[in-house]
């Protein structure tokens, strides 16, 4: 795949200065109990792209009723969230051991790989493996439900889509218990439930699966209730589980080969946390968080203000990107609050 070249940089006149005036300082962490290993995983595309543009839209056109929502550009789009994410990890989560960027051959133009630190990528085929015939993929739910299978993965691992940050220190308690069990991070909204068709949204439906699924699997469940949209902590064991069950592998198996996110997908990530639940694998917890959604702009000013101003900052946040068409001038916008606005940036 192609990748873009440096000087973009350039000519979006990032600056890496702080914003003037603020003298905003975190204590350190306390010292963490923990000792075992902890991975971060991100899956990354560039949406932008043209070979990648040009076999999606061929495979688009073979494919049937694939949902308007699983092709929606925003899905696509790259606006340098993975690059301010990784730094925020360096900042915050410097006890991170390696950081894994799981992408389709590609690279994004920042990277330096003769000096690439702990940033390790993988290539899908080395995630795939005997399950290689459901590439090319354009499903997130396919490549979450092999993360487990990354080459040199430790045990323990936090799961991050690129437009997740941390804005504090954090320690490996917050993700995980000493005694190796992974803490899942639920919202107050439940589950949706139903049975799905090919007219609900696959988002909704990859989460009704999951509902009819626990029930199936594990009798009769209070209701569930959805994840935070925030970083993930997990284990390879409980992916494991998940894909040994009898059940469960049909159903994982069925996502990983739906190239575009399907109404009989699951949420990998969901249901493994949920799984973990049931099986004494993880605990409930809670976490400092805050959830943002970038449409137009008025929510750039409300969302970069508010992390300046908030104290104290979330431990992980979310800014998620769902703009049907941004102008030339709102992504530079966006991309100058990036450099200036985030807590990695300016806190000391």
């Amino acid at each position: 795949m192609s990748t873009r070249s440096s000087s973009n940089a350039k000519s979006r006149g990032m600056s890496s200065k702080a914003p003037a005036g603020n003298t905003n300082t975190l204590p350190p962490p306390r010292p963490s109990m923990i000792k075992f290993p902890i991975d971060l995983v991100y899956t990354w595309v560039d949406g932008s792209d043209e070979e990648l543009i040009q076999i999606r839209q061929r495979y688009e056109q073979d494919a049937k009723n694939v949902a308007e929502d699983s092709t929606a550009s925003c899905r696509w789009r790259d606006l340098d969230e993975l690059k301010y994410s990784i730094e925020s990890a360096n900042r915050f989560a410097p006890w991170i051991r390696t950081i894994f960027v799981v992408s389709d051959h590609q690279r994004p133009y920042w990277f330096d790989d003769t000096n690439p630190g702990k940033l390790v990528f993988v290539d899908h085929p080395e995630v795939y493996g005997e399950f290689e015939e459901h590439l090319p993929t354009f499903n997130s739910h396919s490549i979450e439900s092999h993360l487990h299978r990354i080459p040199g993965l430790a045990e323990h691992f936090i799961y991050a889509n690129d437009d997740t940050f941390f804005g504090s220190p954090v320690i490996a308690e917050d993700f995980f218990t000493p005694d190796g069990k992974f803490k899942v991070f639920l919202s107050t909204y439940e589950m949706p439930t139903g049975t799905p068709d090919s007219e609900t949204p696959p988002y909704t439906a990859a989460q009704m699966n999951i509902t009819n699924l626990v029930s199936a699997c594990f009798g009769e469940q209070p209701d569930l209730n959805r994840l935070k949209h925030q970083m993930k902590a997990l284990t390879k064991t409980a992916f494991k589980y998940c894909w040994k069950h009898e059940t469960l592998m049909l159903y994982l198996f069925n996502t990983s080969s739906t190239r575009f996110r399907d109404f009989t997908d699951v949420d990998t990530t969901s249901l493994v946390s949920h799984v973990g639940l049931l099986t004494q694998q993880a605990v409930s917890a809670q976490i400092q968080s805050k959830y943002y959604v970038l449409q137009d702009d008025s929510d750039l000013n409300k969302v970069f203000l508010h992390l300046f101003k908030w104290r104290p900052n979330p431990k992980v946040y979310c800014i998620n990107d769902a703009m049907e068409k941004p102008s030339i001038k709102h992504l530079k916008r966006i991309h100058a609050g990036f450099e200036k606005y985030l807590p990695h940036k300016y806190i000391r």
